[in-house]
């Protein structure tokens, strides 16, 4: 991906729930799976946005919060908690 990235990403959830997202939201969406902790995703979101996310405690910060969010509306989990929750 280059730092030309400008894709803006529309999700319809159960028909009624609809999220639009700017660049950095559709460049972090494209970046969650399984394998990737938050790190890993701000590693990538630098190489797509050098210019634009400094420092990197900035982008750690904006994307747990982004992240946070997506979780709360639920479009998101995390492995982690679902390890959790399996386990009591």
């Amino acid at each position: 991906l280059s730092s030309s990235y400008c894709i803006t990403v529309v999700v319809f959830i159960s028909g009624s729930n609809l999220i639009k997202l700017d660049s950095f939201g559709s460049a972090v969406w494209g970046f969650i799976d399984e394998r990737r902790s938050t790190a890993d995703i701000c590693a990538q979101l630098k190489e797509v946005f050098p210019e634009k996310l400094t420092p990197i405690e900035e982008t750690e910060e904006r994307v747990s919060k982004f992240l946070s969010l997506l979780y709360q509306q639920r479009f998101i989990s995390f492995l982690e908690l679902q390890k959790d929750q399996s386990a009591v």
